[in-house]
Order: structure tokens, then C-alpha cells, then sequence
């Protein structure tokens, strides 16, 4: 199974709807729901997400 760290900004891009980039950040996050990958998001981002 492949591992992802996603960035901060991925995550972003599809929670906001951010153009032009949410569609590549979309499908990544669609690997992980659908078991393709396993994904990974670094401590420091779950506080930046919330602020």
C-alpha cells in the first residue's frame, strides 16, 4: 500500500473548494477513502486547519 504525507494546503484545497488545484488534491483524497493509499497528515497541520 502506498503512504501519502499530505500538506496542509491538500487538505485545504478541498475543504475551501480552491481553485485550480482542488481537483488533484481531490483525487489524492479519494485514494486514501477508497483504500488505494494510506494517508498521513503531520501534527502541526490539524492546528493550522483549525485556526
Amino acid at each position: 500500500m502506498k503512504r501519502a504525507l499530505f500538506d496542509v494546503n491538500v487538505v485545504l484545497d478541498v475543504l475551501l473548494d480552491r481553485k485550480p488545484h482542488v481537483e488533484a488534491s481531490a483525487a489524492a483524497w479519494a485514494a486514501v477513502e477508497t483504500g488505494a493509499a494510506q494517508g498521513l497528515l503531520a501534527a502541526h497541520a490539524v492546528t493550522t486547519i483549525r485556526t
